[in-house]
């Protein structure tokens, strides 16, 4: 049995007629071939005889075959869990969560430290008697 779709594309291509030099059947393999079918079933298979009827050589009988080694492994097996649709994104959700917490925390930690710079800046201002410029002033809180 030859491939349908190559020959329904060799029979689209040239046609069931063998004008071309060639027979579509040309294009199979000789085991997809009915002389093949019939020469592979021509003799008889010939069913196992029961056990108790086997000639088998002493040598073989003696022959122990041990299994192979076996090592196990301590604890409960793993087992990968496909996630759903939801934890997927949740999943994503919850590291860039992770990675705005620690600029959120940056953010926090220099505006201290820019409220703290402006209120020294401010102090060194009046000790020199001087009034100071209004953009020296502590950034909003959060």
């Amino acid at each position: 049995m030859p491939c349908e779709h190559a020959m329904t594309a060799l029979r689209a291509k040239y046609g069931d007629d063998e004008d071309y030099g060639n027979s579509i059947y040309d294009y199979s393999s000789p085991i997809y071939k009915a002389e093949s079918y019939l020469l592979a079933y021509s003799e008889a298979i010939n069913v196992v005889l029961p056990e108790a009827e086997w000639t088998v050589p002493q040598k073989l009988v003696e022959t122990r075959i041990s299994p192979p080694p076996y090592d196990p492994k301590l604890g409960r097996k793993k087992v990968k869990l496909t996630k759903g649709v939801s934890e997927i994104f949740k999943s994503k959700r919850n590291d860039l969560d992770r990675i705005f917490y620690g600029l959120g925390q940056d953010r926090i930690y220099l505006e201290r430290e820019l409220r703290r710079i402006a209120h020294f800046l401010r102090a060194i201002l009046e000790r020199l008697g001087m009034e100071g410029p209004d953009y020296i002033t502590p950034p909003p809180s959060l």
